[in-house]
């Protein structure tokens, strides 16, 4: 019988030769658990037999490991996947110098994009707070206590909303009226001189229509005093011509007559029968020779001929020569009545306040450089003025009468609007005679600043 120290012996060594027989498996690249080999339980009352086993094994293992070693040795002969040469090294090492150079530069950009952006909203903020002060009707002082002069104007959008709203009320005004005018401006016709295009709107149509006919009227004034004018020519023409038939014994032409037919017929003059019986006038006696220097030849031929041409010369067209004596007089109640009409506060009153001395058409007007024509656009000059109050103090008014009787009136004096400081100022005008009054044809003005 077997003794108990030999069943384990027995049972050791069968553990280890499974062990084994995995292990070689696992290097023929076998699977145990997918092999069909049943596994055998042994049972052996012979140890030596087991030794001999045990033998067989180790030397399969063996050559399994010599097979091995034999694949696997041109393998072993090669570098390393993970070892990195010098360059390589220096080539990380340079990449990752400039990787954190990009970085800093990166920080630094967004550093700065920062602080632009604080300092914008800071700025935006100041200036959101201005704009409410403003709204709410502040004054803005600076440093030195003094108004801040402002290069944008906040009230421009006010007014351009005005104007836009007032534009489509008075264009709904127009869709709602009957009346449908024609639009000169939609055909692309060559119109003549005498066409004035009419606007759309009912009230500038009217206003312009009623316009044209106080110009058709001062026409037809203008046309009658050339017409009277003209017929007093020709009465003096007529007179004298009788006087001359007179002297030589004709038959006078009858009374000259303002609405008939007074066209002289020259050819249905009578000559004399006979000479005349008077004495003859005495000759005059011939002008005695005098010789003409060598500089004043010419000139006496040139003086014949301007006086002959004068001569000539419709009155209408002469040079007129008439100085009005009162010149100084109307010069300073004419500025007493600008400024008094001008100095207010409420742009509406000033505008129709000093409509009156403005011609439609022949008023222009220089407002610190820039030029204006016309009543309407004076008045709109004089309208978007940035001031309300101003005060005035005039140091000299001067007056000289030109010869078409039109007055020059220089003003030079101080003024002082709102809040700003007192700048001085000249004022320019030229009054020109209407139907019994003057108005004003060229205006300058200027305030007198100096550069330091």
């Amino acid at each position: 019988m077997v003794s108990s120290r030999q069943r384990l012996i027995c049972s050791y060594l069968m553990k280890l030769v499974r062990r084994e027989l995995y292990f070689a498996a696992v290097m023929n690249n076998l699977d145990p658990s997918s092999s069909s080999r049943e596994k055998h339980h042994l049972e052996t009352s012979d140890a030596s037999s087991l030794f001999l086993l045990k033998g067989e094994l180790y030397r399969k293992i063996n050559e399994q490991r010599g097979k091995a070693a034999t694949t696997t040795g041109k393998v072993s002969k090669k570098k390393s996947v993970l070892r990195i040469s010098k360059e390589e090294e220096k080539k990380i090492v340079e990449e990752k110098r400039q990787r954190e150079a990009r970085i800093r530069e990166l920080e630094k950009s967004i550093a700065q994009d920062e602080e632009q952006r604080k300092r914008v909203q800071k700025i935006l903020e100041e200036k959101s707070e201005i704009y409410a002060r403003l709204s709410r009707g502040e004054i803005v002082l600076d440093d030195n206590d003094g108004p801040v002069e402002f290069l944008v104007d906040f009230n421009a959008k006010k007014r351009e909303q005005e104007k836009r709203c007032l534009d489509d009320a008075e264009k709904a005004k127009n869709e709602e009226s009957e009346a449908v005018h024609f639009n000169p401006a939609e055909e692309q016709r060559v119109y003549g001189v005498s066409h004035v295009p009419l606007p759309v709107s009912e009230t500038k149509r009217r206003e312009q229509i009623q316009e044209l006919l106080e110009l058709s009227k001062k026409t037809e004034v203008s046309r009658a005093k050339r017409k009277h004018l003209l017929e007093e020519r020709e009465k003096r023409k007529w007179e004298q011509l009788n006087r001359i038939r007179k002297r030589k014994g004709l038959q006078e032409l009858p009374p000259w007559d303002s609405e008939g037919d007074n066209e002289m017929k020259f050819l249905d003059i009578p000559l004399p029968d006979k000479p005349p019986t008077e004495p003859c006038a005495a000759q005059p006696e011939p002008k005695k020779f005098t010789a003409v220097r060598e500089w004043d030849r010419g000139k006496a031929l040139y003086d014949r001929w301007i006086t002959k041409q004068r001569d000539e010369r419709d009155d209408e067209f002469a040079p007129p020569m008439n100085f009005n004596p009162s010149f100084e007089e109307i010069g300073n109640a004419f500025i007493q009545h600008y400024y008094s009409k001008f100095d207010v506060q409420d742009p509406t009153t000033r505008s129709s306040g000093l409509s009156d001395l403005y011609d439609p058409m022949n008023s222009y007007m220089t407002f610190e450089g820039v030029q204006v024509k016309g009543r309407d656009s004076i008045l709109q000059k004089f309208a978007a003025l940035p001031f309300r109050m101003i005060q005035r103090a005039i140091t000299k008014t001067d007056c000289q009468p030109l010869p078409d009787g039109s007055i020059l009136v220089a003003v030079i004096g101080q003024l002082k609007t709102d809040d700003d400081p007192i700048q001085s100022f000249n004022h320019f005008f030229v009054l020109r005679p209407a139907t019994g009054s003057f108005f004003i044809s060229n205006e300058i003005f200027r305030l007198v600043l100096h550069d330091h």
